[in-house]
């Protein structure tokens, strides 16, 4: 599926996007970064709900990707700030590549399963291990 990915860009997908919604709101905000987004402005943009729009935020929030609140006080933004250097480095890969392959990438997203089952199969695979 995603064979010509660089490495770096699978583990990142794997670990940090849940879907295309996400995916696309991250570049949007990571080509954007100066400029701080509310959970409406991420809504039009997508053309998403603003719950939705509103929790794909927080969960790139959450994940260490994206900083809360802006210069003005407004608590309900988010900016493009990811918490590490090596989280910046891999967006900047994502980025660089999702034009020539975004069919790959998006095929990726579609072809994990969904972040519950993973971390419900997770769990068992801890209990057995402390058992074992």
């Amino acid at each position: 599926v995603a064979d010509r990915l660089p490495p770096e860009v699978k583990r990142f997908i794997n670990k940090h996007l849940q879907g295309f919604s996400q995916l696309e709101l991250l570049l949007h905000l990571h080509a954007n970064r100066s400029e701080p987004v509310t959970p409406a402005m991420a809504a039009r943009e997508l053309r998403l709900g603003e719950e939705q729009a509103a929790g794909l935020l927080h969960d790139l929030h959450t994940r260490g990707l994206l900083a809360a609140g802006d210069d003005e006080g407004e608590r309900d933004s988010y900016r493009y700030k990811p918490r590490t250097r090596e989280l910046a480095r891999q967006v900047d890969a994502l980025a660089e590549i999702y034009p020539t392959y975004r069919h790959r990438v998006v095929q990726l997203i579609f072809s994990k399963p969904p972040e519950s089952v993973t971390n419900f199969a997770e769990a068992f695979r801890l209990r057995k291990d402390e058992d074992g």
